[in-house]
């Protein structure tokens, strides 16, 4: 009882940053530029803007660990994604699987993306399998939906746009009352003024919450080590106040393989920790 009490807690409190019916941020790359990831095009682009895995030419594969802050092993989160070309320059597919929290509350999302190239124009449509289940109250399933588009404005830019769940589908609670799955509008830019290093700029809009402005930066220092730092300013749901996170990571390569870890530090929540491994053709 003691732990169910915690739990429901906990999700009141910390929850809304850190669930899986949000559009969360998928790989240790993401995290590591301060989740600013509408521009950024690989096969985790899957989670985060589903018109980046129109850069994937043939396959690729990604798992990521995601421990929650405060180390609190009940809401760690696992995703797996891959990509697969089709035949013929016909678009990508996409596939994501993650999980959410332990028995007493948990959340599953799997999810389905296909994108398209028009010339230089990559756009993208995701849909979105998604369920929660609570020890006491049973479990309950809905669909959300994601549109995403990235487009270079010239050499060094590149714009990103992403929208989730703009059918603002809801849950219903404990006595009825429906709560939204929330509803965002992602906008960003990436300057790249030179091959080994890019900035990531990005700004998302929840509906019911402030606007949260994101900066990354990613610097290949060599041709198999990446540093990456970024940070982000977001409204917490209970308060509605602005707080700030602030990352850091690295990515080593090995021929097709990629490696990557992100040390998140978040005021009020403490310290989390991403891993990923991906592999991609």
């Amino acid at each position: 009882m003691k732990r169910i009490a915690f739990t429901f807690i906990f999700a009141m409190c910390i929850l809304p940053a850190w669930a899986q019916t949000d559009a969360f941020p998928t790989g240790a790359r993401a995290w590591a530029v301060g989740n600013a990831t509408s521009t950024l095009a690989d096969v985790w682009a899957v989670g985060n803007n589903p018109a980046g895995i129109a850069s994937v030419e043939k396959v690729g594969i990604g798992l990521s660990y995601h421990a929650s802050p405060l180390m609190i092993s009940n809401f760690n989160t696992f995703a797996l994604v891959y990509a697969q070309a089709l035949p013929a320059k016909r678009g990508v597919l996409g596939v994501q699987v993650s999980r959410f929290g332990d028995k007493v509350y948990s959340e599953t999302k799997l999810g389905l993306a296909y994108a398209y190239s028009f010339q230089k124009l990559h756009i993208a449509v995701k849909t979105n399998f998604v369920q929660i289940a609570q020890q006491t109250l049973g479990s309950q399933a809905r669909f959300t939906f994601e549109f995403g588009a990235q487009v270079p404005l010239n050499k060094y830019l590149k714009l990103g746009a992403h929208i989730y769940n703009f059918t603002q589908s809801s849950f219903v609670d404990g006595v009825g009352k429906a709560y939204s799955i929330p509803t965002s509008l992602r906008l960003g830019l990436a300057y790249q003024p030179i091959s080994s290093l890019s900035f990531f700029g990005e700004i998302e809009k929840t509906l019911a919450l402030p606007a949260s402005p994101r900066l990354g930066v990613e610097y290949e220092i060599h041709k198999n080590l990446t540093l990456r730092t970024g940070v982000q300013a977001h409204g917490q749901t209970a308060s509605n106040t602005q707080t700030f996170a602030q990352f850091a990571g690295l990515g080593l390569k090995f021929k097709q393989v990629r490696l990557a870890y992100a040390l998140a530090s978040q005021n009020g929540l403490g310290v989390g920790h991403h891993i990923g491994v991906s592999w991609q053709k």
